[in-house]
């Protein structure tokens, strides 16, 4: 759909997305959460979904609700 729209337009591809870049991202966004965390004096809800998939493997997700809303997964 991109190329359609702008045929000169050069897209990153996941190759080049990964490695220091993707790690900075992840550090940045870990690090603002800790900091919202560590900061709400009010309540924080931890909810666990558990789920196999098909490759039979064993999944485990944890969504995190601070006191005003806000859900980190």
């Amino acid at each position: 759909m991109f190329e359609f729209l702008n045929p000169f337009l050069k897209l990153s591809d996941c190759r080049s997305l990964n490695g220091e870049i993707l790690k900075d991202a992840v550090s940045k966004g870990d690090k603002a959460m800790e900091i919202v965390l560590k900061e709400d004096q009010i309540s924080i809800t931890l909810t666990f979904d558990g789920w196999i998939n098909v490759r039979n493997e064993q999944l485990l997700d944890v969504v995190i609700m601070i006191s005003e809303r806000r859900l980190y997964v």
